[in-house]
């Protein structure tokens, strides 16, 4: 585990925050404003406060009595940021290296031609940052910072700036990353379906306050600030596995979980392993068999989460991984819905999207277990 313990004052933004980050992916949440940006670069030491302190696992990286500056290249911290900000006059190589030359504690770092078999860019090893997609250069970002084998990874919104076909596939990445490494990561957004799909655990700040603190789903679904405005779309992220790709206007069929989806045909895709995209309001609950229908999708699952409000209402199955499905407050009354009562969900085929999902390189063999990871191998 790895504690951070912050009370910062900048201009007029002022934080206390205290944390366990318990190895696994934590999020940062709120509007634009609301000061996640600035809580990280301080913690990177790319900013400093005008007063406060800042430690990480006890270590005191910044305090404003003592006088006491911690460098950011002495911190062991990683930090990826939304464009990647990767040197234009270096090529990938290049870039992982001089991430490579950093962090104060050897015995922590992967190698670059590692890192970059594990993330499947070494074909681009040698290729400009000019002539790389956007996805490709989050990946290229990603291994920089773990080449300096840092304590915990710091992400601010690194795929806001993607297509959503993009955004799936370095999400993808990301969950990979964490669970063959058990490196801690911090990951900023104002994406509720994003902390949804990564993190374990959620810190809502407002105007430089933490305003709540939880369980993602609980949390941003729930009543107060955290829950989605009315215009935003709630979005479930499923890992799956292609069956049938479908071909000549057939469709495919996709296993997530137990269960298989009918979904548009997936020929254009590559690899098996995808992400399957669902709005949580384009699905129907059903607590009787329903029958005669167009929808392709039936799939009998039990209710595991339920959070009401006035403005908007959530219900959450599970169908091997957890289903987040938008309904009102007079339905869950009149279906009788409650956790522990079965449904058949029901959703149209033209509903789901496919999206390769970002897998680790399988045949990659890390050389040693490193202290800060678990390392499955």
């Amino acid at each position: 585990m790895i504690s951070l313990d912050l009370a910062i004052s900048r201009g007029d933004f002022q934080l206390a925050l205290k944390a366990t980050l318990d190895g696994g992916i934590s999020a940062i949440f709120g509007p634009s404003g609301s000061g996640k940006s600035t809580t990280l670069a301080c913690i990177a030491g790319l900013i400093n406060p005008d007063s406060g302190s800042i430690k990480l696992d006890e270590e005191s990286l910044f305090d404003s009595a003592a006088r006491m500056i911690v460098p950011p290249e002495k911190r062991s911290v990683g930090l990826v940021f939304q464009d990647g900000a990767l040197f234009p006059h270096l090529d990938v190589r290049g870039n992982i290296e001089f991430g490579a030359k950093f962090g104060t504690v050897s015995d922590r770092k992967v190698p670059p031609d590692q890192l970059m078999m594990l993330l499947d860019i070494h074909d681009l090893a040698e290729r400009n940052i000019a002539d790389l997609s956007g996805g490709e250069r989050q990946r290229v970002a990603l291994a920089r910072s773990l080449a300096a084998g840092p304590r915990v990874l710091l992400l601010d919104e690194p795929v806001a700036s993607l297509d959503a076909r993009l955004r799936t596939t370095v999400l993808g990445y990301l969950k990979e990353i964490h669970r063959e490494l058990g490196i801690p990561m911090v990951y900023v957004s104002h994406n509720v379906s994003e902390v949804i799909y990564l993190a374990e655990q959620v810190i809502v700040l407002d105007r430089g306050a933490v305003v709540a603190e939880g369980a993602p789903r609980s949390v941003l679904l729930g009543q107060g600030i955290g829950q989605p405005a009315n215009f935003e779309d709630v979005e479930n992220y499923l890992s799956g596995t292609l069956i049938e790709r479908g071909s000549g206007g057939r469709s495919a069929l996709v296993k997530v979980g137990e269960h298989e989806f009918v979904a548009p045909s997936a020929e254009h895709i590559a690899a098996d392993d995808v992400v399957v995209t669902l709005r949580a309001s384009d699905v129907i609950v059903a607590t009787e068999l329903p029958r005669a229908i167009s929808a392709r999708n039936v799939i009998s699952a039990t209710c595991v989460d339920l959070t009401e409000s006035e403005e908007r209402s959530f219900a959450t199955f599970d169908v091997g991984e957890p289903l987040v499905v938008e309904l009102t407050s007079r339905s869950i009354t009149e279906l009788g819905l409650a956790i522990g009562v079965s449904a058949h969900l029901v959703f149209k085929t033209t509903s789901l999207t496919l999206t390769p999902r970002g897998v680790l390189h399988s045949q990659v063999k890390i050389s040693s277990p490193l202290p800060c990871c678990r390392y499955r191998r």
